[in-house]
């Protein structure tokens, strides 16, 4: 593990280091879900060019600006699953998530 920014900032340029994890010598295999497509070819399971090309793409809508408009309707969802959840479960989410506005 790195936890130095330096470190981090080092391993992330090295080509010799993926986060594919069907390059051949990758660390860990196995794990549940890493060998299906949309686990594979992810934006978070690719490497340059790939990766930096659907960064680009995606980036805008993660500013806080853009984040900040999902506010309502992703609250909207969230009331109306909680909203079918049993009532002991709901209570408890809803106590959760008022807890962190």
């Amino acid at each position: 593990m790195f936890t130095k920014f330096d470190d981090v900032k080092a391993i992330l340029s090295d080509t010799r280091f993926s986060a594919n994890p069907t390059t051949p010598g990758f660390p860990v295999h196995g794990l549940p879900g890493s060998d299906h497509p949309i686990t594979v070819n992810g934006m978070l399971r690719v490497d340059a060019p790939l990766h930096t090309k659907l960064w680009r793409v995606t980036t805008r809508y993660f500013t806080p600006k853009a984040v900040e408009g999902y506010r309502q309707r992703t609250t909207e969802i969230i009331d109306e699953h909680l909203g079918r959840a049993p009532a002991a479960r709901w209570t408890a989410c809803r106590a959760d998530r008022a807890s962190r506005a």
